[in-house]
């Protein structure tokens, strides 16, 4: 049972409690334990009435919810008969581990970023490209500059590894030399302008270049990589059927 002296004494309104598993994703043994303690602690709140003895409520007679389930817990259908469920990422069409799971559900990612290059160079044979040459190239290649980096979210370890989409064609074109601060080099076809738009992180669970497909590649959670996107990149909200625009910091709504 939970004692309510503590919120009584400080004058604190208690909405709901809840508990966050400890192993969503794995152990189901030890979420039904949680979740069995928690519903045992939770069923019956003990306080004083009117200065009197203590007496025991229950928190549904007194309009305070009760909640469990994260979005691991919800596509497992546990711990989702409570008050409320807490879908986090699944808004977003994010996985916390496995898509193939997500696919099932019908859920997909909403998010994609798209740039355009600020400069497209030709570059000879065996010209180092970023910092501490770590890409040279081996022969005449057609490079071309993006005025995003690391300090945006875009993950250091794709340094000569990660891959962008032409949208034109959708050819993927390789990440070459280190992600910098503030730019990254990439190998572009030799036709290539600078009024074409490229899509950097697309909506979907592509193995190179979506959310879920980068994590992989650099072994982090797709979390840590969605919530590491800068606030200085423009957003542009949009409904799946472009019935209405919207956009955050200055980008015009007709851009894309």
């Amino acid at each position: 049972m939970i004692s309510c002296k503590l919120c009584e004494d400080n004058e604190i309104h208690v909405d709901a409690v809840l508990t966050h598993f400890i192993d969503s994703r794995g152990d189901s043994e030890l979420n039904k334990l949680q979740l069995e303690r928690f519903l045992e602690i939770t069923k019956h709140l003990k306080l004083s009435l009117f200065g009197l003895s203590e007496v025991f409520i229950s928190l549904r007679s007194l309009g305070i919810k009760r909640h469990v389930a994260n979005c691991n817990a919800i596509l497992r259908g546990f711990g989702t008969d409570l008050d409320f469920v807490r879908p986090g990422n699944c808004i977003f069409g994010l996985p916390p581990d496995n898509s193939d799971e997500f696919k099932a559900f019908g859920i997909s990612p909403i998010a994609r970023m798209v740039a355009y290059p600020t400069l497209i160079k030709r570059v000879p044979k065996d010209t180092n490209i970023g910092y501490s040459s770590s890409y040279k190239t081996d022969k005449e290649e057609k490079i071309a500059v993006f005025s995003f980096g690391y300090a945006d979210g875009y993950c250091r370890n794709l340094s000569n590894k990660g891959f962008i989409i032409r949208e034109k064609t959708g050819e993927r074109c390789p990440v070459v030399g280190r992600v910098c601060m503030d730019a990254i080099t990439v190998r572009v076809p030799e036709d290539t302008t600078p009024s074409e738009s490229f899509t950097i992180i697309s909506a979907d669970y592509d193995p190179l270049t979506s959310l879920t497909g980068i994590a992989d590649m650099v072994d982090v959670l797709v979390l840590e990589l969605a919530t590491h996107l800068s606030t200085r990149i423009p957003r542009l909200y949009t409904t799946r059927e472009d019935h209405w625009k919207t956009s955050v910091r200055g980008l015009s709504p007709n851009v894309y």
